[in-house]
């Protein structure tokens, strides 16, 4: 009988030992953050339990199993995908919560109304976001656009101004793509106007 009592002692004791660690992995902040940063990629469909690992090779969280548990405790909650930058220790929690908002880190480049895109792509180098060279070749080609211009040669005139926040390994075509997408919804909106302005004029 005694060593049932003790043996079941054991067990509670490693429970509440396990029970503490998982805690603690959750509770308190963990990792060496380089002065730079670290940058970690969370990719599309990652299961909880991938972003887990992740996470941990990375050195971001203390244990995978702790923070696949806490993220189980919020079904509802979404990782999303991107890429995250850390500048500090955080704890499980904190990580978790970042991910689930959806808090990728982003760089705000922003596109002056007037300019073209050889002072976009001048702009880009300078600002050490991607090469000229890149962004001009993506800019002369008017694929995105044919559909609405068919005559179209080059992007030119076709990139929208507005501040855009690029991911940190942003491609040309990303940048061109989101600049072609918001001349798109300007155009419709402008023609909707239109359309309202005829009809109410009738």
């Amino acid at each position: 009988m005694k060593i049932l009592a003790a043996l079941i002692l054991l067990i509670l004791l490693a429970a509440a030992a396990a029970a503490g660690y998982v805690w603690y992995c959750i509770e308190k902040p963990f990792g060496t953050i380089p002065a730079d940063g670290l940058y970690v990629d969370i990719p599309h469909g990652a299961s909880r339990r991938a972003v887990a690992h992740i996470l941990e090779k990375e050195g971001v969280i203390r244990n995978s199993f702790a923070f696949e548990l806490y993220a189980r405790r919020h079904p509802k909650r979404t990782l999303q995908a991107g890429e995250y930058a850390f500048d500090r220790a955080l704890s499980s929690k904190q990580v978790f919560w970042r991910l689930a908002n959806g808090e990728v880190y982003v760089q705000p480049f922003t596109v002056r109304e007037g300019e073209t895109i050889y002072d976009i792509a001048r702009d880009l180098e300078a600002a050490k976001y991607m090469s000229a060279d890149d962004f001009l070749k993506a800019a002369e080609d008017p694929t995105q656009i044919k559909d609405l211009f068919p005559d179209a040669r080059t992007l030119e005139g076709f990139l929208f101004p507005a501040t855009y926040n690029l991911p940190k390994h942003a491609t040309a075509e990303e940048l061109t793509g989101m600049m072609v997408r918001k001349f798109r919804e300007a155009l419709a909106n402008e023609t909707v106007l239109g359309l309202q302005t005829i009809r109410s004029g009738e």
